[in-house]
C-alpha cells in the first residue's frame, strides 16, 4: 500500500494547477509557478488556441487518471506519469522558471517510492504465486501413496545389465525371460 503515498502526488500536483488556474484568474501572477508548464509555454500555445480552461481541463484529467492508476499500483502508470510530469517541468526549465522546475523536482521526489514500491508488489506477487504452486506440489506428491522399491529400482545396479530397448522394426520383441 506504500505506492498509494506516491500516487497521491498525481491529486497534489492536479490540485496546485487548478489552485494556480484560480489564483491566475483573481490577478495573482506569482501563482503561475503551481501550475503545469504546457499551459504556460510559448511552445504549446499554438496547440492551446487560446483555450486555456480546456487545456488545464485535458492536463488535469490526465494527471488524475494517471493517479487513479497508480493508486491501484500500476507501475506503467507511475512511470508514464513521471516521465510527463518531468517533461512539464523541462517546459518550465526552458522558460527559466526555476521555482516551478523545483516544485516539479519536488514532487518527483515523492512519486518515485510510490514508482518502488509497485514494482515492488508485483515481485512480491509474483513469489507469492509461486511459493503456493510450490505448496500445492509438495501437498500433492506428500498425498500420493509411496511407491514400493521392487518397482522403482532395477533388479541390477550394473548398467550393462539393463534390457536393451525394444525397437519395432529393428531388434526383436522382448522375451519373458528379460
Amino acid at each position: 500500500m506504500r505506492w498509494r503515498a506516491g500516487a497521491v502526488w498525481f491529486y497534489w500536483a492536479a490540485a496546485l494547477a487548478v489552485a494556480a488556474a484560480v489564483l491566475h484568474a483573481y490577478g495573482q501572477t506569482w501563482a503561475g509557478a503551481l501550475s503545469f508548464g504546457v499551459l504556460q509555454s510559448p511552445m504549446t500555445a499554438a496547440m492551446r488556441a487560446g483555450n486555456t480552461v480546456g487545456a488545464l481541463a485535458i492536463a488535469v484529467t490526465f494527471i488524475v487518471f494517471i493517479g487513479w492508476f497508480a493508486g491501484t499500483g500500476r507501475t506503467w502508470a507511475f512511470a508514464l506519469g513521471m516521465l510527463a510530469y518531468a517533461a512539464d517541468g523541462a517546459l518550465f526549465a526552458m522558460d527559466r522558471q526555476w521555482v516551478a522546475v523545483a516544485l516539479h523536482v519536488i514532487i518527483l521526489f515523492f512519486i518515485y517510492p510510490g514508482l518502488v514500491a509497485a514494482g515492488m508488489r508485483r515481485q512480491n506477487e509474483a513469489l507469492t504465486r509461486d511459493l503456493a504452486i510450490r505448496a500445492a506440489l509438495a501437498k500433492d506428491k506428500a498425498s500420493r501413496p509411496a511407491i514400493t522399491e521392487d518397482v522403482v529400482k532395477p533388479k541390477s545396479a550394473d548398467p550393462l545389465d539393463a534390457p536393451a530397448p525394444y525397437r519395432p522394426g529393428v531388434s526383436a520383441p522382448p522375451t519373458e525371460e528379460e
